[in-house]
């Protein structure tokens, strides 16, 4: 995990390459970047949350485990769509 990718523009261009890269149609850019911005976000603002049991089973191990990026949607994606906007 890099810390760039708390930076929303850093996740936008990591994601902008992988679908110039792979030519996925089942995801978007967007989709993608959030994804890896909420990987990042909850990885190390939300560190916490491993000593939560259910927060760190549903959410934080998920994160935490690496940026799993494919051509689809992630199942996490409307956490990542709420921290995109507001965090």
């Amino acid at each position: 995990m890099d810390e760039k990718y708390l930076e929303k523009d850093a996740c936008m261009k990591s994601a902008q390459t992988l679908m110039e890269k792979y030519h996925w149609t089942k995801v978007t850019t967007e989709q993608l970047a959030k994804e890896i911005y909420g990987h990042a976000y909850v990885y190390y603002r939300w560190k916490w949350m491993e000593k939560l049991p259910v927060a760190n089973r549903l959410v934080y191990s998920h994160a935490a485990d690496g940026i799993d990026v494919t051509d689809k949607v992630d199942s996490f994606q409307p956490v990542w769509e709420w921290i995109w906007k507001y965090k």
